[in-house]
């Protein structure tokens, strides 16, 4: 009798715990000041800018194979002025940014300075592993075009933890590349 009693009780709280859990992983990343940088392009969307995204200060992320930053730059959708240019093979680091459920994908502007160049975007998670999101094709890129919404999860399993800090990582795979205007997107808007 003692058993069924002490099993009953386990069990009550159990079932009690696995209520009190949410179905899924809570978000924990501070909030972002955000703005709708690619309503010029019907997108409504509110997004956050990435650390040093825009290379208006200069190249602040971590560069690979001679990245450069470009003056006199237009892309499109803000008054920036500059741009990182990405010979074939270059690429650039960005610093950690906090990503949760709530931050699913980012967008970002590109130009490629040739017809048949490919860009990739990764993730780069904690552990140093690098998980490929994207990639531009050159063809749909030879004026400033926007990425298609680049998403972040299930690469990153962002459902799976309440948060984490990963590193966004572009490469000019082949030809060469302008980059600029890196955001993310909250879940969130408005």
């Amino acid at each position: 009798m003692r058993i069924k009693k002490k099993w009953a009780v386990g069990l009550a709280v159990s079932v009690g715990l696995a209520m009190a859990m949410p179905a899924t992983a809570a978000a924990t990343c501070a909030p972002e000041a955000t703005s709708q940088p690619f309503a010029a392009l019907g997108d409504e969307n509110h997004y956050f800018l990435a650390p040093g995204g825009d290379f208006e200060g200069g190249l602040s992320w971590t560069a690979w194979g001679n990245p450069t930053i470009v003056d006199g730059i237009g892309n499109g959708i803000d008054s920036g002025t500059r741009a990182v240019r990405l010979p074939q093979n270059a690429a650039i680091t960005s610093p950690a940014i906090c990503f949760d459920v709530d931050r699913p994908h980012i967008r970002l502007m590109a130009r490629s300075l040739t017809a048949n160049g490919t860009l990739r975007v990764d993730a780069i998670d904690a552990s140093g592993e690098k998980n490929p999101l994207a990639k531009l094709d050159g063809a749909n890129h030879q004026a400033w075009a926007a990425s298609p919404f680049v998403n972040l999860d299930p690469r990153l399993e962002l459902a799976a933890t309440p948060s984490q800090l990963a590193k966004l990582r572009i490469i000019a795979l082949t030809g060469h590349w302008l980059v600029d205007a890196v955001y993310v997107d909250p879940y969130t808007r408005g």
